[in-house]
């Protein structure tokens, strides 16, 4: 076999810098918000405990409000489900 010939390219950001663009925008509270109310409801809830930009009084809070909120969301797709199979029991009855 032919040795392969490679060229060593870097990157436009440095790793470090790269990570502390990242760790940024992962401890960003809009992003924790977007992960909290749009993404996972409450097995988000570690993200938010992890996340520095929150004290603890804030964290215990935003943790109540996500776990009532995932709680009502549940609630609604269970009252769903339960008028659609009496929906369609009642249409296998004719």
């Amino acid at each position: 076999m032919d040795p392969i010939e490679a060229e060593l390219v870097e990157s436009e950001l440095s790793p470090p810098e790269f990570a502390t663009q990242w760790q940024r925008l992962l401890h960003s509270r809009g992003m924790i918000f977007t992960v909290l109310f749009l993404a996972t409801g409450a097995l988000g809830l570690p993200i938010l405990w992890r996340s520095p930009v929150f004290r603890r009084g804030e964290k215990l809070l935003w943790s109540a409000i996500v776990v009532i909120y995932t709680a009502l969301l549940l609630w609604i797709v269970l009252l769903i489900v339960r008028s659609v199979v009496r929906d369609v029991i009642e249409t296998l009855q004719l």
